[in-house]
This record gives C-alpha cells, structure tokens and sequence, in this order.
C-alpha cells in the first residue's frame, strides 16, 4: 500500500505542472512556438498523470476510512473538471504549436488552463484538509 501511496504523492507533485502552465500559455500570443511545443507536450503527459491519480487515489480512498461523502464527490468532480479542461485545451495548443492558432485560441486555452490551474489548488487544499468538508 506504501507504494500506491509513493506514486500518489508523486502524481500530485507533477500536477503541479498545471499551475505553471497559464503562465506558459500567455506567451503564446507572441507566437513563440517552442513554448508551444512544450505546452502540448506538458498537457499530454498531463492526461496520463491525471489517470494514474485517479486510479491510485480510489485505490487510497478504498483502503483508508475518515473521508466524507462530501470529500469524495467534490474530489472526483474536480478531477473531471480537469479530464475535461485538459482535453479541450489540447486543440487550441496543438494549433498553436503548428502556427495556425487564432486569437479565439490563445483565449480558450488560457481560460481552460486557468479552470486547471484553480481545480489543482483546490485538490491541494482539499488533500491536506480533509476535514473542510
């Protein structure tokens, strides 16, 4: 069980990632597209990452007793609320990335990594605070 707890914890520590990720974002306007590229690859590898927490974090929850119904709702809804930013917000990159993005783009994909960047605060708090809800 230490070991689903380890790669947890390590999940968690590489979605930090999506907080840095707006800040990468506003500088796509100018058109760098190396930041582009490292954008992509950042949200790609990010999708995987998400799995890999939701999977071992059923599993914690399952072996672990003290969280509330409340917690574990809110949870997996923020979850999904990043499953879905982190899908639509690939689009936008990915025209970035080849240079065909338009000004709409750039927007969607601040506002998409913003939503991101927020639900992993929250899951943050949440982790280290089970009893707030």
């Amino acid at each position: 069980m230490t070991g689903f707890l380890h790669l947890h914890t390590t999940v968690g520590l590489l979605l930090i990632a999506y907080i840095l990720l707006p800040f990468l974002i506003l500088t796509l306007k100018n058109g760098n597209e190396g930041i582009a590229k490292v954008s992509v690859f950042i949200n790609r590898i990010g999708m995987y990452i998400l799995i890999i927490a939701f999977l071992t974090g059923g599993y914690l929850i399952s072996q672990f007793e003290g969280y509330s119904i409340a917690w574990m709702i809110v949870v997996v809804l923020l979850l999904l609320v990043m499953f879905a930013m982190t899908g639509m917000m690939s689009k936008p990159l990915k025209r970035a990335r080849d240079g065909s993005a338009i000004d709409a783009d750039h927007k969607k994909a601040k506002m998409f990594s913003f939503i991101n960047a927020i639900a992993v605060l929250v899951i943050l708090v949440l982790m280290y605070n089970p009893s707030l809800l």
